[in-house]
């Protein structure tokens, strides 16, 4: 009998299938779940307005009915604090004697128009949601596209990757004047795509942060502290125009030291000095994993789960209404968005590198 390759089902191509499929899977039922919500919402909402006129109801069935619709729209209304208190001032009037709200027909109208614009809101945020989940689906495609690279490119026997170059350690000699001017535009020319890259997203609808696009090449080109340099400048700048929080330089920076970690450990590992696109991401994953952790810690516990992206908030909204819990659900849906916008950053990463490599194949050696 021959023996199962345990080892192979290990290597990143698999595992990045493994996670694609896992994806695809877990948030088919997760959009499932969150529509049953929808309809059950649609269904209170519609009693609500039923039995506002219905004077045979108990009052303690209304309490009951409001209760569980607060509970039921609280996802929904999390990041809104216009919606939180229509629906706190629609409550408080559901539960008055309608037989007194009867008499005033203006009063009346006032919570048909409040009702009637607070579900508008709902199902603006219900659209969010769906769209949020729609993204998570198209970072699993993501996910299998690359996976599906990583193999072709392995057949083709490293066809997209730079000659195999003498292993030697990183030299103790400071870099001469030519190196340090390329090393500066090269990093300059990294933080300015990492800005632009990183607002882009915002306005084309890419549920994706795209602040680390030419981090880790930088670090694979020009060593770890420009690559520091790359992640504390991008940062800076995209707080000084309100893009960001300082507070994220950290996971910036863990980006460079992991991808610095990854290609040493490589170097070491094979006595090769070239890298190739699975080292690449490789240094993404790590990345990923790193920044879901650190990155959604800050977002849980600074800002209130919001990640500042209407596309991402709408897919932590969706998991809060999947699992009840607003730090698992942002916890998942870091880890989700984390994956495919490292692994993009990475394999972009990689194209730079090899580009600038054969360019200056005198420098980097």
């Amino acid at each position: 009998m021959s023996k199962i390759p345990v080892r192979k089902l290990f290597k990143l191509e698999y595992l990045l299938i493994f996670f694609s499929f896992l994806t695809c899977v877990t948030t088919e039922l997760f959009k499932h779940n969150t529509l049953e919500s929808f309809t059950k919402i649609d269904r209170d909402i519609r009693e609500l307005q039923i039995l506002y006129n219905d004077t045979n109801k108990s009052s303690a069935y209304k309490e009951e009915l409001s209760a569980e619709l607060m509970e039921e729209c609280l996802p929904y209304i999390y990041f809104s604090t216009e919606s939180k208190h229509k629906l706190i001032r629609i409550l408080e009037l559901f539960k008055y004697d309608a037989v007194s709200w009867n008499t005033n027909h203006q009063n009346s109208k006032y919570f048909i128009n409040l009702v009637a614009n607070f579900y508008g809101d709902i199902k603006a945020t219900q659209r969010s949601i769906l769209f949020g989940f729609d993204s998570m689906l198209f970072c699993s495609v993501f996910i299998l596209f690359l996976a599906t690279i990583m193999l072709l490119t392995k057949r083709a026997e490293n066809q997209t990757s730079l000659e195999d170059l003498p292993y030697q350690e990183k030299a103790k000699t400071l870099p001469s004047p030519k190196e340090i001017i390329i090393f500066a535009l090269i990093t300059i020319f990294a933080i300015a795509f990492n800005i632009a890259s990183s607002i882009l997203p915002r306005h084309i609808s890419v549920p994706m942060y795209m602040d680390s696009t030419f981090t880790i090449a930088v670090t694979a080109l020009c060593g770890l502290t420009c690559g520091t340099i790359c992640a504390i400048f991008t940062n800076l700048i995209l707080f000084l125009t309100n893009y960001t929080s300082i507070r994220f330089v950290l996971c910036h920076i863990l980006t460079a030291v992991l991808a610095a970690i990854t290609f040493r450990h490589h170097q070491r590992r094979t006595k090769i000095k070239s890298l190739n696109f699975e080292i690449f991401l490789w240094a993404g994953v790590w990345s990923a994993i790193s920044n879901a952790i650190l990155g959604d810690f800050l977002a849980s516990h600074l800002f209130d789960s919001s990640s500042a992206s209407p596309i991402l908030d709408g897919s932590v909204l969706g998991l809060y209404v999947v699992f009840k819990n607003l730090t698992v659900a942002t916890y998942i849906s870091g880890l989700f968005t984390n994956i495919a916008d490292k692994l993009l950053s990475a394999a972009i990463s990689y194209i730079f590198y090899i580009l600038l490599a054969r360019k200056f194949k005198n420098i980097f050696k």
